[in-house]
């Protein structure tokens, strides 16, 4: 595991892509979020500033995985920063995850300005909802019927939080 740079953005945005492509991860669709790495440079840039924080995965000096927390929207909701995590999928459920996750939890817990880690995930992804249980992340909701699926069929959204002060 290693900090983040802003020459990870290629690399970041292919795991990404990739994910969305998947169709089960993400909300956002591969063609909403486009080839383009510039978002995910201004991303590791402003985690570079201090403006959220960030880790990356390496395996054999390949880039395999990101976790990521920024804060998102108005000032006055800037002590809370949501998380962005995804693998490659050769390295899911080896444990790859759990430790990007330990890492950024410990990074958001000395950083001083955030105290609260939220995330949205699909409430049928037990693997992910069992990771993020695991590390003391709580429900705050369940937004039923959220996010409607390629095939046409709705799925709940669960949201999670873990305080970081």
């Amino acid at each position: 595991l290693r900090d983040p740079r802003l020459a990870d953005a290629p690399a970041v945005h292919g795991i990404l892509l990739g994910v969305l492509a998947e169709g089960s991860g993400f909300v956002a669709l591969p063609e909403e979020v486009g080839t383009d790495p510039a978002p995910t440079a201004r991303a590791l840039s402003a985690i570079e500033a201090g403006d959220g924080v960030g880790t990356i995965a390496e395996l054999d000096g390949r880039v395999v995985g990101y976790a990521f927390a920024r804060p998102r929207g108005p000032t006055r909701l800037s002590h809370v920063i949501h998380l962005d995590i995804a693998l490659e999928p050769g390295v899911r459920g080896g444990g790859v995850g759990g430790a990007l996750l330990d890492h950024l939890i410990d990074q958001a817990q000395s950083h001083g300005r955030f105290r609260k880690l939220s995330l949205a995930v699909f409430a049928d992804n037990e693997a992910a909802v069992g990771l993020y249980r695991s590390r003391g992340f709580l429900d705050e909701g369940l937004r039923r019927e959220e996010v409607q699926g390629p095939d046409g069929r709705f799925r709940d959204d669960r949201l999670m939080a873990l305080s970081v002060v």
